[in-house]
């Protein structure tokens, strides 16, 4: 039996090792048979014995830190923009948004960073095919995945997000008292438990921030500015110009748009995070919504494109549930507004206009975070980055 384990994580080990160093291929020719050829990507149940073998694998890509297509690039200058890229499990959403960093202007100057929270052979594939600029992956150690059936992934001793008993007209501590689950005392201000899927969401953003800016070697003295993508953003061709480091928000979710009279302007407002979260660029001084309306003499304000370089084509998944799921309509739509605005892209300089601000007010919490066990990993994730 020890003689099978121990060839069995060797051909594992063989594997992953042998994955990455056979997919180093342009992803502009081959990105339609790529998408054509892949099925979903696999969540199936895995045993702790492979569970163990992926954390293995996992900690040792952590530890290696492999930068592709460095020796064709060139090291990480300081005024290169450092692009994180969040990804969970939409291969296709991902595949349209890696075809639009190969249209856009300037991107070799740029290093995208890739951080997954599911380990799929199909998805790293995509990235490790990508030779149009510097890249770099790294895996979200605590993740569900990782952890099927504990802490921070589901437990089976857990609340679940809603307890219900015969007697509703017990308070939801009561109920949970009743069922003797064992987060019992600690529900949101909505009464609901923790959901794993979406705490995921927020420790996977938590950590690989805190990874990227001081864990990594290549980024932990960089001294530029970094912006978040995720999966389902798509990028304009001149998302990455020449003045790119001045802008801080370069998505919205604005409706209508049109080029020919914003595609030149920008503008200032109070930064809210429900509303400029999408591309948007920080440096080492930037900080969350609450420490900008609590702990700041002056809130924090951010420059944000009249029109968005970069577009939310995501509308079902995590935090969206409608209809329309069609991510090639979506992305069809997107570069027909390119091709008809070509003539406004790339503007020689941005005019700052002034409008009218509404009044503001604090968002609505979310909700689904008042587990001890949550905040603590989150305070781990400042130090314990792999």
């Amino acid at each position: 039996i020890l003689l099978l384990i121990v060839l069995t994580f060797v051909w594992f080990h063989f594997k992953i090792t042998n994955y990455y160093e056979n997919h180093n291929k342009n992803i502009k020719p081959i990105a339609r048979q790529m998408v054509s050829n892949l099925s979903k990507p696999s969540e199936e149940v895995l045993t702790p014995f492979s569970v163990n073998q992926l954390k293995r694998a996992i900690d040792e890509i952590n530890q290696r830190q492999e930068v592709h297509n460095l020796k064709t690039f060139g090291p990480l200058l300081d005024n290169d923009l450092v692009v994180i890229i969040q990804v969970h499990n939409r291969s296709d959403y991902l595949l349209s948004l890696i075809e639009s960093f190969a249209k856009t202007k300037h991107i070799e100057e740029v290093l995208l960073v890739f951080s997954h929270d599911l380990f799929d052979p199909k998805i790293n594939s995509m990235v490790t095919s990508i030779t149009f600029c510097k890249t770099i992956q790294i895996f979200y150690p605590k993740s569900l995945q990782l952890n099927p059936n504990s802490f921070p992934g589901d437990s089976a001793e857990d609340c679940p997000r809603d307890v219900t008993v015969k007697d509703f007209d017990l308070d939801v501590t009561e109920r949970a008292l009743r069922i003797g689950c064992k987060n019992r005392f600690n529900s949101d201000s909505y009464g609901h438990f923790r959901e794993a899927k979406f705490t995921q969401t927020k420790h996977h953003f938590w950590w690989k921030v805190n990874a990227v800016l001081d864990g990594l070697d290549i980024t932990r003295h960089h001294s530029g500015h970094f912006m978040f993508l995720e999966e389902d953003h798509y990028l304009s061709p001149d998302t990455f110009n020449d003045d790119k480091s001045k802008v801080i928000t370069l998505g919205s979710y604005v409706r209508s748009v049109e080029f020919n009279k914003n595609a030149d302007k920008i503008e200032r407002s109070r930064w809210i995070s429900s509303r400029h979260n999408m591309a948007f660029i920080i440096d080492r001084d930037w900080s969350l919504q609450f420490i900008s309306e609590n702990c700041l003499k002056s809130p924090l304000n951010t420059l944000f494109v009249s029109i968005p370089r970069v577009y939310h084509t995501g509308e079902c998944g995590l935090h969206h549930k409608t209809k329309r799921c069609n991510n090639k309509e979506m992305i069809e739509t997107i570069e027909d507004t390119f091709k008809v605005s070509k003539n406004y892209l790339f503007p020689k300089q941005m005019i700052l206009q002034q409008k009218s601000q509404k009044p503001f007010r604090m968002p609505k919490a979310n909700g689904g975070w008042a587990d001890p066990r949550d905040h603590e990993l989150c305070l781990n994730h400042t130090h314990q980055y792999f």
